[in-house]
């Protein structure tokens, strides 16, 4: 136990030198977390990145065959994926900002507000297309590549929501 402080007292003893040792472990810590989180902002960056991309292509052909096969549904599907675009690109330019958090949370506020607007334009859409279709007797059509783009949507999104929950837990562990 005298060792121990001993040592304390002659590491707060010494002259600047000594002091500069324990200065130079404090940053390079610092240096070593902001350089962590940095990196798991750059793997979130890219999964939203590949999300946005993936979701483009879906709406795209989702809208495309709804289009071709009468269904407002599958219409829907691709005009949601056009919502979560939206929301991905909102995000991302959250991140972008993440170093001061009362501009992150205006960022936040603004992009629910953003996502909320087109949630509403996309029930609107359905809805007034729904009771336009049931008043008119309408049936779509089948749509073979529109049930096999939802199934490939059932394997990827939750692959994607799993990654990029797990770089939310370790960017909230790192704050």
């Amino acid at each position: 136990m005298h060792g121990k402080r001993s040592e304390r007292a002659e590491m707060f003893s010494q002259s600047t030198p000594g002091r500069e040792r324990g200065v130079f472990r404090q940053t390079t810590l610092i240096t070593d977390l902001e350089e962590r989180r940095a990196s798991i902002l750059r793997r979130g960056r890219r999964l939203e990145y590949f999300t946005i991309a993936y979701n483009s292509l879906e709406g795209l052909i989702s809208v495309m065959l709804g289009v071709m096969a009468g269904s407002i549904a599958l219409v829907g599907f691709g005009i949601d994926s056009g919502i979560e675009v939206t929301s991905g690109a909102a995000l991302l330019w959250r991140l972008h900002g993440d170093k001061d958090d009362a501009r992150s949370e205006r960022k936040e506020r603004i992009t629910l507000q953003i996502v909320g607007v087109c949630f509403l334009v996309l029930a609107a859409y359905v809805g007034y297309e729904a009771v336009a279709s049931l008043l008119n007797r309408e049936a779509p059509e089948t749509s073979v590549l529109g049930i096999m783009l939802a199934i490939a949507s059932l394997i990827v999104m939750p692959l994607l929501t799993r990654a990029k929950r797990q770089v939310a837990r370790e960017l909230a562990a790192r704050r």
